[in-house]
């Protein structure tokens, strides 16, 4: 009975207290929020009045509370006014209005550097087709179109090469001709350090990351300085007196211009110096005439302007009358075929292309010659197909 009893109390004061904690829980509840409505009401308050007080500041007016698009790239902007115009943020530039700017403006493709020769010929048709598009659309200034001379004309021209594939590889072809040119036809040369260590072996050259073409943003348009006082020192000492600086940047253009084409990666690294060891003089003979044939000169050029048949009658090779004949069947009569063809440029591009693709190399691994034969086929049924339709446009 006590027993009982003792339990009911108990149980009488456990409710009683569970209801007075729940009563006080509630309170404290009611108590919270009532201060948080009244906080929540300050803070609008505060909001309200910083709003009225920023619409009088120019600074601040310059943000709006919703966003609209992007009157510049059509995207959702964030409220930024820029000269009254609802634009982006991201430091007061979106990525689409910064890329289609950078285009306009001249983009030097050959700056995006990689080692993925297929991916650089997407991105670069990519960026060909966007520069049609924006041009289309009339943002093109007048004082971009210089800059863009190259991209616009080999975008809107009416050539008689074919369409789809084979535009892309003639397009991509001419690009990594238009950089190797700026850097070989500049009046600055390239760097020291090019020919330092890394040049010590073609192995090395071959698998460094660095790539010359890609700078050619660095070296300013235009053409050296003829300085005669160079070529008085080649008359009396020869050619080979100092390192002759125009060959070895032939050469390592003709390197460098290898690791861009998108078959190249698939070559095994013997392969690789294998053809570059047969290919690379041909290559620069070819430069050097299709350079003096674009200048309307009857004997092979340097860039600088002076003539090889010439540095070859001075008195360091005077007497030699074996040389000086091969020297005028070399620099002279090798010149006749090219200033009667006039190869423009996508036949050029694609002549050597199929040379670096040659795969008639003695030493090259059945693999590797399969993949430059697979190349070469290709490129020469570009040129060959650009040709007939200009056989058939001819009338021929």
């Amino acid at each position: 009975m006590s027993y009982s009893y003792s339990f009911n109390d108990s149980n009488t004061e456990i409710i009683e207290n569970g209801i007075i904690n729940q009563i006080y829980s509630n309170n404290s509840m009611d108590i919270l929020k009532n201060n948080n409505e009244e906080k929540i009401k300050e803070t609008n308050e505060k909001s309200n009045n910083n709003k009225t007080e920023n619409s009088t500041n120019p600074k601040n007016s310059r943000k709006r509370a919703f966003p609209t698009n992007c009157c510049v790239c059509g995207h959702i902007a964030s409220g930024y006014v820029f000269y009254n115009a609802m634009c982006c943020d991201g430091a007061i530039k979106c990525k689409s209005c910064r890329f289609d700017k950078c285009i306009l403006m001249g983009m030097n493709v050959m700056t995006l550097r990689g080692n993925n020769a297929e991916a650089f010929l997407e991105v670069h048709t990519f960026i060909k087709n966007r520069l049609k598009q924006l041009v289309l659309e009339g943002k093109i200034a007048g004082k971009n179109v210089e800059v863009n001379a190259f991209e616009v004309s080999n975008t809107f021209k009416e050539t008689v090469i074919s369409t789809g594939q084979d535009t892309q590889i003639i397009e991509f072809l001419l690009t990594i001709d238009k950089n190797v040119s700026q850097i070989r036809n500049s009046g600055i040369n390239v760097p020291e350090w090019h020919y330092g260590y890394p040049c010590n072996s073609l192995e090395i050259l071959l698998t460094r990351t660095e790539n010359l073409i890609s700078t050619s943003q660095e070296y300013p348009k235009g053409e050296h300085l003829y300085v005669p006082e160079s070529f008085e020192f080649i008359q009396k000492y020869g050619l080979f007196k100092l390192r002759p600086s125009t060959l070895t940047e032939d050469l390592l253009l003709i390197v460098d211009t290898a690791k861009t084409m998108p078959f190249f990666p698939k070559l095994d690294l013997s392969d690789k110096i294998c053809l570059l060891s047969t290919i690379a003089m041909p290559l620069v003979i070819l430069a050097e005439r299709q350079f003096s044939c674009n200048k309307k000169s009857e004997t092979v050029m340097l860039p600088c302007g002076i003539s090889l048949f010439d540095c070859y009658n001075g008195e360091h090779y005077s007497g030699d009358s074996i040389l000086k004949k091969y020297v005028k069947r070399v620099f002279v009569d090798a010149m006749e075929p090219f200033n009667q063809v006039q190869l423009n440029e996508e036949e050029y591009v694609l002549i050597r292309a199929i040379i670096f693709s040659h795969m008639i190399t003695e030493g090259l691994s059945d693999q590797g010659k399969q993949i430059l034969q697979n190349e070469a086929e290709n490129y020469i049924k570009i040129l060959m197909g650009m040709l007939q339709v200009c056989k058939r446009v001819q009338g021929i």
